[in-house]
């Protein structure tokens, strides 16, 4: 449909259109990633919560990152799914317009201030090790957590004002649903990515560079030179280097999905000719790739990326998972033998029968008999 096609007896609605080819195969990723997000990061979340050995501060802020990445899963994504069904255009309120921005903005400084805690505590465990439980104390990691969450609130809740053009409101509606104020955006790059980055970068430097050092002690213990206080020391090397790995790839998967999303943002806003295509479809065709790739995707695979980064990089946290993915599936084969056992159903006449007197095990008929 395009504005050429209406009489004067049609009123042109952009909403009414329905979802071209294109944009069509983006909302079928979308979906995906959406599902994939909420399940895996909630498996995360719940594997740390209730498995009691996986209860340890570095853990608990891969809840909280996972938190953090659930919401972008069950909140933001609706909304660019939302607005990808319609083709870009921005259908809802602008108040809704307005709780989304505020929702990415939060769910991004929520992601990188939990990805610098990690950074700042593999840092005191590799500098510190012998007082990372008295520097790090319970009342401490709860504050340290609640900062970071706090710190998500303030920038996300400073970006409902608008910062270049105070006498305009701080997010429009042109057909997309945006916010023109590169001030706040450059704020917001500068406090709530390019800043933590640097101290997450400075923080893994220090702990590679012990890595490598522990490495290559390790492989100048030699096997008959080995006793019991070098074997313990060997395992708890092995289990930093493993850790750091991990937290390396968490952190290098950040930085390629929100690096590019941060550069061409400022970009578009400080310079205004960059990306103006005069016309030209090749131009025009990149930019918009561009836009998919860089500024509508990247962003979001994150949170989908960091719950299979963990599973795959941490043999705890498989393991735990794998656990509690085979007690779940024993209670529920558990409760359906017991049902099978003392279930109860209804005869021709309506009466309730136990089916459980019938119930025999190795041929030998029971009465009664309980799995447990």
């Amino acid at each position: 449909m395009s504005l050429a096609n209406l009489t004067n007896n049609t009123i042109y609605d952009p909403c009414g259109i329905p979802t071209l080819p294109s944009y069509a195969a983006q909302v079928a990723f979308l979906f995906v990633i959406l599902i994939v997000t909420i399940i895996g990061n909630f498996v995360v979340f719940m594997t740390v919560i209730l498995t009691h050995s996986l209860r340890v501060f570095t853990n608990f802020l891969v809840a909280s990152l996972a938190v953090s990445d659930l919401l972008v899963g069950s909140i933001s994504l609706p909304f660019r799914i939302h607005q990808t069904i319609h083709n870009t255009k921005w259908c809802l309120s602008v108040g809704a317009c307005r709780f989304w921005i505020c929702a990415d903005l939060f769910c991004c400084c929520a992601s990188v201030g939990n990805l610098s805690l990690i950074s700042i505590d593999r840092f005191l465990a590799t500098k510190y090790p012998m007082n990372y439980h008295e520097i790090l104390s319970k009342k401490t990691q709860v504050i340290m957590i609640s900062i970071v969450w706090l710190y998500a609130i303030i920038v996300a809740s400073v970006g409902l004002k608008s910062w270049t053009f105070p006498n305009l409101p701080a997010v429009q509606i042109n057909d997309a649903c945006f916010k023109n104020d590169p001030y706040f955006y450059t704020f917001a790059a500068c406090v709530g990515f390019f800043l933590p980055l640097t101290v997450v970068l400075v923080a893994y430097s220090y702990v590679f560079r012990v890595s490598v050092s522990h490495w290559r002690a390790i492989r100048r213990l030699t096997v008959p030179s080995i006793d019991l206080n070098q074997t313990s020391q060997r395992r708890a090397l092995t289990r930093e280097i493993k850790a750091a790995k991990t937290l390396a790839v968490v952190v290098g998967a950040f930085v390629v999905c929100w690096a590019p999303f941060f550069i061409i943002l400022l970009a578009r806003f400080w310079c205004t000719t960059c990306f103006q295509s005069n016309n030209n479809s090749t131009l025009s065709g990149f930019y918009t790739f561009v836009n998919i790739a860089f500024i509508y995707t990247l962003p979001n695979i994150n949170s989908t990326l960091n719950p299979f980064i963990y599973v795959i990089f941490s043999r705890k946290l498989r393991q735990a998972f794998i656990r509690l993915f085979n007690d779940i599936v024993n209670r529920i084969r558990g409760n359906n033998d017991e049902i099978a056992l003392t279930g109860r159903g209804h005869d021709n006449n309506g009466c309730p029968t136990n089916h459980a007197s019938e119930a025999t095990i190795d041929g030998v008929q029971t009465v009664g008999i309980s799995p447990l």
